[in-house]
């Protein structure tokens, strides 16, 4: 049984931090990308 809670409260944000840290990675190395939105 999953804990939704839990899942929204600890795992959800983290997910979220990771994916804006690996975006500002792609950013850095990639001048390319446009990430000034």
């Amino acid at each position: 049984e999953i804990n939704i809670f839990f899942y929204v409260t600890e795992i959800l944000p983290f997910a979220i931090k990771s994916v804006l840290h690996f975006i500002g990675i792609l950013c850095t190395v990639g001048p390319s990308l446009d990430c000034s939105r």
